[in-house]
């Protein structure tokens, strides 16, 4: 699911959410019939079954 906040992804069977905070500042979010992340460039574009690499980071 990507929606304004963010990104869930899942890594086996845990979902792992991914902030808005965490994702590049040059990503924007694109509401529509299919939400997604996308660079300024369009080069890259995170939407729902989009695969993704994350490192994980603790707080």
């Amino acid at each position: 699911m990507v929606n304004k906040m963010g990104f869930f992804a899942e890594a086996g069977s845990v979902q792992i959410f991914v902030s808005n905070h965490l994702i590049p500042d040059d990503m924007e979010f694109v509401s529509g019939d299919v939400p997604n992340y996308t660079t300024t460039d369009g080069s890259v574009k995170i939407q729902k079954d989009s695969e993704v690499r994350l490192k994980i980071i603790g707080t």
